[in-house]
């Protein structure tokens, strides 16, 4: 069969991360692909469960469609791998069939649905495919729920191995040495205790030891300094299980790595200072919830180099480290704003315009003379008046309305004070607050982190940062 595939797409999608990393997943789908003729600008693929449309490419892969940019869609090999979701089954089959797309499979054979009996055979399939992804999950949430109400442990991490419900010290020798899991986990330990330094302890290990090709997580010793971080603040090795998804300790399940003198002098050491460290320059931020990009309006953050250097950047331009996907593909979606990098703002800058602008409003408060508020009454009122007196009267001949006037004079307290009401009021005492001791930079270099931090918030509704200038909005 002869088939351009100019204006074709592949599309395919995988549920899970760690799914992803295997070569029966996307590697194999790409170069599947790739062999039957298509580029690499023409293949769309999504991390992400199949029940939900809200999926980058999956969209785009649609508006495509709408354009008229293709006509025919090629999917890996199952309708799974479009959509799991029966509802969204049968918008994505109307669009085909009012564009005129056509779907297919990487064997050319075409999916069909313009019969009754063609329509119902693609919704059977779908229907399977979304029971069995609600089937999943309900297994996966009913397993972690049982494996925590019954204190087990969800892998085996190194140096122990499970032994049924339970994690058991291994003591089988590490490859070729003579030496057990168990024994390094104490060297590592004992290692750190002495060097203080996480590198250092890496290094020490790596030439003793050597490093190991196997992808089982439990018979390997890390062989990073993140990972030994890591290692070395685990509750496991303390006796204890840690349930991350509920944040729940369990304490004393199993044999301890460490424990005594020699998890306090650890603990110690894990829980000091770091080397020329100063807490009033730890990545504190005053602004949070407050600060925003003048660009594309996603809030901003403080950033900081190992405690020396610290800048103010755009979330939105600069994702935190655990949230950066390697693939420059992913990565360029993630990286909307065009505000990427150091603006040349940093946080001690910002703060001085900050309280900067803060004295120039409580001047120009002191010297204004503002109006009573005016308090307008709502017009339910009257009639909630009218309703609780007529009650009155009818009590007096007819008993049990006790609860009912009860509850309609409570309602009519609250129309009586009002959120806007209470705003009036609380926006004068700030202003008065503002002009009382804001006037003057002495009381804000007195001022401490928290004072700052409650002050901002309280009399800044948001600052607008673009190109490193700041624009201030306030509440008073």
């Amino acid at each position: 069969m002869t088939f351009s595939l100019d204006s074709a797409c592949f599309y395919y999608r995988v549920s899970t991360s760690n799914q992803s990393e295997r070569a029966s997943t996307l590697s194999h789908y790409q170069s599947r692909a790739r062999k039957i003729g298509f580029k690499d600008e023409q293949i769309f693929y999504d991390i992400g469960s199949g029940t939900t449309a809200e999926r980058s490419s999956y969209k785009k892969v649609k508006e495509m469609a709408i354009k008229g940019q293709i006509n025919a869609i090629f999917l890996p090999n199952d309708l799974s791998r479009l959509t799991r979701n029966l509802v969204e089954f049968q918008v994505i089959k109307a669009l085909l069939l009012e564009t005129g797309v056509k779907l297919y499979n990487l064997s050319f054979d075409e999916y069909k649905f313009e019969s009754p009996e063609e329509g119902l055979q693609g919704n059977l399939q779908i229907s399977f495919y979304q029971y069995e992804a609600e089937r999943n999950k309900r297994r996966a949430i009913d397993g972690a729920k049982y494996i925590r109400e019954n204190h087990i442990p969800q892998r085996a991490i190194f140096p122990y191995e499970k032994d049924g419900n339970k994690l058991v010290p291994n003591h089988d020798f590490y490859m070729d040495t003579k030496t057990s899991f168990w024994q390094i986990a104490n060297d590592i330990v004992d290692t750190y205790i002495v060097t203080h330094s996480h590198r250092g302890t890496i290094h020490q290990m790596l030439e003793k030891y050597g490093t190991t090709d196997t992808k089982v997580r439990h018979l390997k010793y890390p062989t990073e300094a993140s990972g030994i971080r890591r290692f070395l603040r685990r509750q496991e090795i303390r006796g204890n299980l840690h349930y991350k998804v509920t944040d729940e300790i369990i304490y004393g399940t199993h044999d301890p790595l460490v424990f005594g003198s020699r998890l306090i002098t650890l603990d110690k050491l894990l829980n000091r200072p770091v080397k020329g460290w100063n807490p009033n320059k730890k990545r504190r931020n005053l602004w949070k919830n407050i600060m925003f990009c003048g660009e594309c309006k996603s809030e901003m953050r403080v950033q900081s180099n190992c405690g020396k250097y610290r800048y103010v950047l755009c979330s939105n331009a600069n994702p935190k480290a655990a949230k950066v996907i390697t693939r420059r593909k992913l990565r360029q979606e993630i990286c909307r704003c065009s505000q990427v990098g150091y603006s040349g703002l940093t946080p001690d800058d910002l703060e001085f315009q900050t309280i900067e602008a803060l004295t120039r409003r409580a001047r120009v408060i002191a010297n204004k003379v503002y109006d009573d508020p005016v308090i307008v009454t709502p017009k339910e009122v009257p009639d909630l008046q009218r309703q609780i007196e007529t009650l009155k009267n009818t009590a007096m001949t007819v008993p049990g309305l006790e609860g009912v006037i009860r509850e309609k004079e409570q309602e009519l307290q609250k129309l009586l004070y009002l959120d806007n009401t209470k705003d009036i009021l609380e926006t004068q005492a700030q202003r008065e607050k503002l002009a009382e001791f804001g006037q003057t930079m002495e009381f804000w270099q007195r001022a401490s982190f928290d004072q700052k931090l409650r002050l901002f918030a309280e009399f800044i509704s948001r600052i607008d940062i673009r190109d490193g200038v700041p624009t201030f909005t306030f509440k008073v």
